[in-house]
């Protein structure tokens, strides 16, 4: 695969038969951090629909992103979530969560704040790993300045293409949805 590191985040792996992407994005000063469930198809040279309404949605409202970075609780590529694995790779987990460490570390380096898009939508319930996998990314990234964002009000917040365009962000209680989630 060729693409221009300049311009682009992406990593990505395989092991055991599995694909794992950690993180495609386009670098800028001031990107918007994106927390789904798990990657699809994209790469940097071919956006899936995904990505096309994030970069969209990054490139087009009055804010001041310029870029995105998209991250998932869970790092095994499918294009449908009940192919997740039944029992999570440690090894894919904890990559993971080492890649999300460093990227909001290096973010909040030179910057106040940075907002992070809680766009996981429903299949959060899917597997028990996956809300284990937020509670391990909020731990970790709570010494840092982050401000979680959500667009949508419901169970979970919503993913990016299930949205109605005219949507703002809002800001999103993560302790709070996580606490919700554990009691059930």
């Amino acid at each position: 695969m060729s693409f221009d590191n300049e311009k682009w985040y992406y990593m990505e792996d395989e092991k055991d038969g599995s694909t794992y992407r950690y993180v495609l994005g386009e670098k800028g000063e001031n990107p918007l951090v994106v927390f789904g469930i798990n990657p699809s198809t994209a790469t940097p040279e071919k956006l899936d629909q995904t990505m096309i309404v994030v970069k969209r949605l990054v490139d087009s409202e009055n804010n001041d992103y310029d870029g995105y970075i998209m991250l998932n609780l869970y790092p095994q590529r499918t294009t449908d979530p009940s192919g997740l694995h039944v029992e999570k790779s440690d090894y894919a987990y904890e990559k993971n969560l080492e890649v999300i460490s460093g990227y909001i570390k290096e973010l909040t380096r030179d910057k106040k704040c940075v907002d992070i898009w809680a766009a996981w939508g429903g299949n959060i319930d899917r597997r028990d790993y996956l809300i284990k996998s937020l509670v391990d990314i909020e731990n970790m990234i709570r010494p840092y300045s982050v401000r979680w964002l959500e667009k949508g009000k419901y169970k979970n917040p919503h993913h990016p293409l299930y949205l109605k365009k005219t949507l703002e962000f809002e800001e999103f209680d993560v302790e709070g949805y996580i606490n919700k989630k554990l009691r059930r």
